[in-house]
């Protein structure tokens, strides 16, 4: 229940996640690195390289979605690369964070989830999704860079997204459910990403309100309000607006 500190933490060639914080009352991270991170339970090690295990969720994890509170954490820098399952994951009953800048890279699924159980709050103010979905799952939600499934507000600004490499395809840069309000500006798009399927949502009904400030590929192709479809609902897109 009390407040954790950490600062200039790096993790790397673990058999199992790299990072977690599954309880707390609040948590404040200065800068943390975690790669090369196997991420699957029940691990051995041959060689240089793990194999053997089942996949877990993540490589970094805030919060926990069968037991425990993090009630809320900042951090000024996280970066994942080269997971073996997801890179970072906001799960359990986390209420809000603010993150200053996050890099996720060559993760087997997503770049950045946030599973919480909501209603809550985020804010993403830079970063980089880079090279994600290596599972070439480019027909599921999976294979969105950043996704936010619960109830709440999300606030990203400043994200460059360059997951738009052509093997594995990249589906998707954002799955966004319906109950999220979610506000996107300064971020860039690349051009690889499937057109008509930029943004994803298991829900019809979602709405991301788009900032005047992002460049590349989808805000070009959705200029003024369009649907984008992708997974079983229809996402709605509203671009530009300005933000108070």
């Amino acid at each position: 229940t009390g407040k954790i500190f950490i600062n200039g933490l790096v993790t790397h060639n673990n058999g199992n996640l790299g990072f977690s914080v599954r309880s707390a009352g609040s948590l404040v991270v200065g800068r943390l690195e975690s790669y090369d991170n196997y991420c699957r339970s029940g691990a051995s090690r041959s060689g240089f390289g793990y194999t053997g295990g089942t996949p877990l969720s993540c490589d970094v994890l805030f919060g926990d979605g069968s037991s425990g509170t993090l009630n809320n954490f900042t951090a000024d820098f996280i970066s994942s690369r080269n997971s073996a399952a997801g890179g970072i994951l906001v799960d359990g009953q986390t209420m809000s964070y603010v993150i200053g800048r996050v890099e996720a890279e060559y993760a087997e699924t997503y770049g950045f989830a946030d599973f919480s159980t909501g209603p809550g709050h985020g804010v993403v103010n830079g970063g980089i999704m880079r090279g994600n979905n290596q599972g070439a799952t480019a027909a599921s939600a999976g294979a969105a860079a950043f996704q936010c499934l619960r109830s709440g507000s999300l606030k990203v600004n400043g994200v460059i997204f360059e997951d738009d490499q052509g093997s594995p395809t990249q589906n998707s840069g954002m799955y966004i459910a319906s109950a999220c309000q979610a506000f996107v500006d300064n971020c860039h798009f690349g051009t690889g990403l499937t057109a008509g399927s930029e943004v994803y949502s298991a829900t019809a009904g979602t709405v991301i309100k788009f900032g005047d400030g992002n460049t590349g590929s989808l805000v070009t192709r959705v200029r003024g309000n369009a649907s984008e479809a992708g997974g079983a609902g229809t996402v709605t897109v509203t671009y530009p607006i300005s933000f108070a």
